[in-house]
């Protein structure tokens, strides 16, 4: 797979820099691409900082490809990972289907 650009993006009040392929799944994600300013307040914060503060989690999907590929969703947006497949991850790949894995790390 090729190198995708990482780009800010907001979840919650907080500016986490992302690959660029979460506009078909940004919405059930709860990751919404930062195309102006960000909100008054907002913080720049890590991918690993946000999960160790619980604000999100990694979801595997696998992908039409028989491949697999981790998401950012937010905790609060957990309940819907099913609603993941038969989405477009990016231009060419469709996920097939999206869980999370039974051993969660924290930090």
């Amino acid at each position: 797979m090729a190198y995708t650009a990482r780009v800010p993006h907001q979840v919650g009040n907080k500016i986490i820099s992302l690959p660029d392929e979460y506009d078909a799944i940004g919405t059930i994600c709860g990751v919404k691409k930062l195309t102006g300013a960000p909100t008054a307040g907002s913080e720049t914060i890590s991918v690993s900082a946000a999960i160790a503060h619980g604000l999100v989690r990694r979801a595997t999907v696998r992908l039409d490809t028989k491949k697999t590929k981790t998401v950012i969703m937010v905790a609060t947006n957990c309940p819907q990972v099913g609603a993941l497949a038969t989405l477009k991850l990016g231009a060419t790949d469709t996920i097939k289907s999206a869980y999370f894995s039974q051993h969660i790390q924290l930090g």
